[in-house]
C-alpha cells in the first residue's frame, strides 16, 4: 500500500557546495542483496541508563522550550550544526557495524544511524579527547586524500562537539565498496560524548540534505551508481528487554543492504512516501494518520510527521501531545529529580500504543514501551517530549517502535515500508511468542531463515524490487560486516 502526501516543511535548506576534491571514483559493483547478522550488548537498565537515554534524545533532537538542532551557519563548511548522536554502547540501544577504510583496509566499529547522513571516524591525530581504542591512521593508507580546504566541520551536540576536516578514501561496508567515499576525519571530541572506547565513528544512512560535510552518503552513492540489486535497506531488530537472563552479547537481528529478506516478514510491505523538507529529501519522515493509546486516538492536528530513526532508542513528540498521552494513562506522572523529562506510570495494567500511517495499525509491545522501573509497581515510559524547532518534524520513532516491525528504507521511490514480523523473526526473541509481542506481529510464515545472498564472487540469488521483496542473508564465506546492537536491552 502506498500513500502520497504533500506537506511542505520550513526547514532552512542546506546550500550545496563543491568539495575541493578530484572527481569521485565509481562505487564497486555487487550483484545481490546482503543481510548481515546483528547482535546486541547488554547493560543494566538502571537509573543512569534512563538518564542517558533522555540526554541523548535531547542532544539529538532538542529539549522543549529550547532551540532545536536546526541552526545552520551561512558558511556550509564552518560550524555546521547537525543532529547526530554519539554512541555509548555500554548503556544505549544502538547499531554498531564493522566498516573498512583505506588501503590496506583498516577496520572500525561504528554506529548505524538512519537519523543522520555523515560518515565520520576518529583520527589517529586526535588527542586525549578522543578516548577510543581504534583510530584511523591516514598515513597508513595509500588511497587517502585530503581536501585542499582543511576547514574543520563541526558536528554540534548538546554536550559538546566532534570536529575534523573533510577527507576521502576507499570505504567498504556490508560487502559493498565506494571508492572513494567522503567522510569526516575527527580530530577533536567534546568530553562526555561517548564512554565506549570500542566505537570509532558513525555511518549516517539519511539523505544528502542532512550532510554537514556536503557529501553523498555511502548508501546513496551505491544507489546513484546503480550498484545495488534493489535501492533499499531493511532492518529486523530483536527484543531482549523482557529477558532477565540476557548475556553481555546477544543476537540482534539482521540488517539487509540492497534488498529485503522475505523469511523475516510476512504479507505485503506497506510503503508510504517520505515527507520532503523545502522540496528535498532529508530525514526518513512519514506522516502519521493516527496514534492510539489503549485504543483511543490522539488528535495529532498539524503535528503528525515522524522521523523513523534507527539511531534513537526511545520515542519523542511535542510537549502538549506527550502530556495528553500520559494524562490518558491513570496514575501516570512527570518524572522528577534525575528522571525529569521522562514519565512514570503504573506497571499494571499494561499500556498499548499503536501508530498508523494510512494503512494498518502498527502496535508497540508493552515490553518496549516500558524502559525501566522505579519500584515494583511504577514503570518508566519510552516516550518523552522534544522540540526539533519550527517547521521540523514533530515526532521521533526510534527502536521502541522499530523492534515491532520489519522496516524497509527505499531510495527510489523515496519511501519507508513496514511489514509484520514472521514467526521465524519473532522466535529469535528470547521470549518468542510467549513474550508481549504485538498481536499484529505474530505470523504464520516459515520458521527457517533463508540464506540466498552473497557479494561478488559468490553464488546466490538476487532479489528484484517488487511490492513484496525477497532478500538474502549474507553468505558466510564472503565479506562479513558483523553488525552489533550496542549496549542496553533493545
Amino acid at each position: 500500500m502506498r500513500t502520497h502526501h504533500a506537506l511542505p516543511l520550513s526547514l532552512l535548506a542546506l546550500a550545496a557546495s563543491a568539495l575541493a576534491f578530484p572527481a569521485e571514483r565509481d562505487a564497486a559493483p555487487q550483484p545481490s542483496p546482503i543481510s548481515v547478522p546483528l547482535a546486541r550488548r547488554h547493560a543494566p537498565r538502571d537509573l543512569d541508563w534512563l538518564v542517558r537515554q533522555r540526554d541523548l534524545m535531547y542532544q539529538k533532537y532538542g529539549k522543549p522550550g529550547e532551540h532545536g538542532p536546526y541552526a545552520f551557519a551561512s558558511d556550509a563548511r564552518r560550524k555546521r550544526q547537525n543532529a547526530i548522536s554519539l554512541v555509548n554502547s555500554q548503556a544505549d540501544s544502538s547499531y554498531l557495524g564493522t566498516i573498512q577504510i583505506g588501503t590496506p583496509p583498516q577496520t572500525f566499529t561504528i554506529s548505524l544511524d538512519t537519523g543522520s547522513s555523515d560518515l565520520w571516524v576518529v583520527s589517529s591525530t586526535c588527542g586525549q579527547s578522543c578516548d577510543t581504542s581504534v583510530t584511523f591512521n591516514e598515513q597508513a593508507s595509500s588511497t587517502f586524500e585530503r581536501s585542499t580546504d582543511t576547514t574543520p566541520v563541526d558536528l554540534q551536540y548538546g554536550s559538546g562537539e566532534a570536529s575534523g576536516p573533510v577527507v576521502r578514501d576507499t570505504v567498504t561496508f556490508g560487502g559493498y565498496t565506494v571508492d572513494p567515499q567522503i567522510f569526516i576525519d575527527v580530530t577533536s571530541l567534546g568530553s562526555g560524548l561517548t564512554s565506549d572506547t570500542t566505537v570509532s565513528g558513525l555511518i549516517g544512512l539519511g539523505w544528502p540534505a542532512l550532510s554537514a560535510s556536503q557529501s553523498t552518503p555511502f548508501v546513496n552513492a551505491l544507489v546513484s551508481a546503480n550498484k545495488l540489486p534493489s535501492p533499499e535497506m531493511a532492518f529486523f531488530l530483536t527484543r531482549y528487554v523482557d529477558d532477565p537472563n540476557a548475556q553481555s552479547t546477544e543476537p540482534g537481528g539482521y540488517f539487509t543492504l540492497g534488498g529485503t529478506n522475505s523469511s523475516l516478514y510476512t504479507g505485503n510491505i506497506e510503503f508510504h512516501n517520505i515527507q520532503q523538507i523545502q522540496g528535498q529529501n532529508a530525514y526518513w519522515t512519514l506522516a502519521m494518520s493516527s496514534l492510539k493509546v489503549n485504543g483511543a486516538s490522539l488528535n495529532l492536528g498539524s503535528e503528525s510527521q515522524a522521523i523513523i530513526d534507527t539511531g534513537t532508542s526511545l520515542m519523542g513528540g511535542p510537549q502538549d501531545l506527550v502530556t495528553s498521552i500520559f494524562n490518558s494513562i491513570p496514575g501516570s506522572a512527570p518524572g522528577t529529580g534525575q528522571l525529569e523529562g521522562l514519565y512514570t506510570y503504573p506497571c499494571s495494567p499494561t499500556v498499548t500504543i499503536s501508530v498508523n500511517f494510512g494503512g494498518q495499525d502498527w502496535q508497540i509491545s508493552s515490553d518496549d514501551f516500558q524502559i525501566g522501573q522505579t519500584s515494583a509497581s511504577t514503570c518508566v515510559g519510552a516516550l518523552m517530549a522534544i522540540s526539533l524547532g519550527n517547521g521540523a518534524p514533530s515526532w521521533i520513532l526510534g527502536d521502541t517502535f522499530l523492534k515491532n516491525v520489519y522496516s524497509v528504507f527505499d531510495y527510489s521511490p523515496a519511501q519507508v515500508g513496514f511489514a509484520q514480523l514472521s514467526t521465524a523473526a519473532i522466535d529469535m526473541n528470547p521470549e518468542g511468542l510467549q513474550g508481549a509481542s504485538p498481536s499484529g506481529a505474530v505470523a504464520t510464515a516459515t520458521n527457517s531463515i533463508s540464506v540466498v545472498g552473497t557479494p561478488a564472487g559468490g553464488s546466490g540469488q538476487s532479489s528484484g524490487a517488487s511490492e513484496t521483496r525477497a532478500g538474502g542473508l549474507l553468505g558466510w564465506g564472503s565479506v562479513l560486516a558483523a553488525v552489533l546492537v550496542g549496549a542496553a536491552c533493545l
